[in-house]
């Protein structure tokens, strides 16, 4: 009866102890994923803040993936590219850089709809990222990479940004066996993004009149009570005025209720253009309206008042081939000199705005 060599067993036991770790390796890291998965949909689910859980990712994702050191996530802002979370970097300095998307990784590359390991970050770049782009970093002192990996994220049909995971030791640090992990990652933050938006979207109108976009009546209260307590704590003045454009009623019943509503938001719409940033416009009810003006007298709020008259009065609206010269009543109200609480101010206002009406043309 032959023997097996000691050699031979032993060359045997290590393989299957080498076997062993290996899949004790990817059971560990199987249960870091799920657990890793776990954690970030329970945030997405309980945060309402966009940017903490942007950085709960990426740091997830560093801690997750193999030899990842450092990792960005960066979006579209504008026309330019924001980093909008880091980890591993600082991210005060990334978002000095002046960035386009045409110095995105998938734009160098041409890959846009799946993730692209770059083995030589130092080479890539110097043949792909632009000489200012190069000279910010480099002003900056943000450490290169020597290897990365990269995703897109994709909203819609866009590329709204990437997820980047940097490592700063090794060219060849990240395998094809991480692009799974990091591809799913850019699906949630994806998912993140598009119910951030819907929730922003919403939380919009909650404070702007849809057919307007002038801000609600309940917002505009909280805005009076807002600058109210804050004048009354400083010894300041404020004005507010109300607004009620003239046959509104009649040009519903000739014209169209679509008349109408485009009257509506042309007043609005020019409006805002004419009033500064720290005036307010919202939409009382119908075709009355309230702008609130913060730290400006009387004089100063009748002065805005007048040149909105004026504009509009050599501005009429074309609809339907008939021109509609818009004409609106106003009262305007001052703090403390009309009323030392906002509802005396608003009723000053409002009985100052119909002895306004009574005294115009009432035909359009």
């Amino acid at each position: 009866m032959s023997k097996t060599p000691r050699k031979s067993m032993k060359r045997t036991d290590e393989e299957t102890i080498k076997k062993l770790k290996q899949m004790n390796y990817e059971l560990e890291y199987t249960q870091k994923i799920a657990h890793m998965m776990m954690e970030i949909t329970t945030d997405m689910i309980t945060s309402d803040d966009i940017n903490s859980l942007l950085n709960v990712i990426i740091h997830k994702a560093v801690d997750v993936v193999p030899y990842a050191m450092a990792g960005t996530i960066l979006l579209k802002e504008a026309n330019q590219m924001r980093f909008a979370s880091a980890c591993g970097h600082a991210i005060d300095k990334l978002r000095q850089l002046r960035m386009n998307f045409t110095d995105s990784f998938q734009h160098s590359t041409g890959i846009f709809d799946k993730p692209v390991i770059i083995q030589d970050t130092e080479a890539f770049n110097s043949l792909n990222t632009s000489p200012d782009l190069f000279k910010q970093f480099k002003d900056l002192g943000i450490r290169s990479s020597k290897s990365v990996i990269t995703c897109p994220i994709i909203l819609g049909d866009e590329v709204y940004g990437s997820i980047n995971l940097d490592n700063f030791n090794h060219e060849k640090a990240f395998k094809d066996e991480d692009k799974p992990i990091i591809s799913y990652l850019a699906k949630l933050i994806s998912l993140a993004l598009k119910n951030n938006m819907l929730v922003q979207e919403t939380l919009y109108y909650t404070k702007h009149d849809m057919l307007t976009d002038a801000y609600t009546r309940i917002h505009y209260e909280a805005l009076l009570e807002k600058t109210f307590d804050a004048a009354k704590a400083s010894g300041t003045s404020f004005s507010l005025a109300i607004l009620d454009i003239n046959n509104m009623k009649t040009i519903n019943d000739t014209l169209g209720h679509h008349a109408g509503d485009a009257l509506l938001q042309y007043f609005c719409h020019q409006t805002k253009k004419l009033l500064k940033e720290n005036h307010h416009l919202a939409r009382f009810g119908g075709d009355e309206f309230t702008i609130l003006f913060d730290d400006d007298d009387t004089d100063s709020a009748q002065a805005i008042i007048n040149a909105l008259k004026a504009y509009f009065a050599t501005h009429p609206l074309t609809v339907d081939q008939q021109e509609i010269t818009l004409v609106f009543g106003a009262g305007i109200a001052s703090y403390p000199v009309d009323g030392d609480q906002p509802n005396a101010l608003i009723r000053v206002a409002d009985q100052r705005m119909y002895h306004d009406k009574a005294k115009q043309n009432t035909s359009f």
